[in-house]
């Protein structure tokens, strides 16, 4: 048995001890700065790097839209924009804020993902399903 804290990779489901060996160091910019290791293991961090720099790259370099321009997703304008690209194409998909971004990969970038979130949110609301049609209708109609 080991005194060291280990932790699996989010990515590749390998199990490393939780060093900066293994994991790298990211900063929360929801929690005023907190440090924390990355859910997944560098190895697949710099993978996934290598997919954005690609996707940002076939982009054309785009510049980071100025503070004030409204997220892609919620309409937000009061936060700075992350570069947003599909992870299996590798094409960019807009700007999101950084809570849109990570929500939306936190929960795999997967359609099936999102939609399942969707309704289970539905299910705990007053809202008839003609209601939560109409409302999906008019979200769709907006972007």
């Amino acid at each position: 048995m080991t005194d060291k804290e280990e932790k699996k990779c989010s990515k590749c489901g390998k199990t490393y001890p939780l060093t900066a060996e293994y994991f790298a160091k990211n900063q929360s910019t929801n929690t005023g700065g907190d440090k924390y290791f990355r859910p997944e293991c560098k190895e697949c961090y710099k993978k996934g790097t290598k997919g954005k720099y690609i996707a940002y790259t076939k982009a054309g370099k785009p510049t980071r839209p100025e503070l004030g321009t409204s997220c892609d997703n919620c309409g937000r304008t009061d936060r700075k924009l992350v570069f947003d690209h599909c992870h299996k194409t590798l094409t960019q998909r807009g700007w999101l804020c950084d809570n849109c971004n990570r929500s939306m990969g936190m929960l795999g970038d997967d359609v099936e993902s999102l939609m399942s979130s969707t309704v289970y949110i539905i299910k705990s609301t007053p809202m008839s399903e003609e209601e939560a049609k109409a409302k999906f209708a008019e979200v769709l109609e907006k972007k």
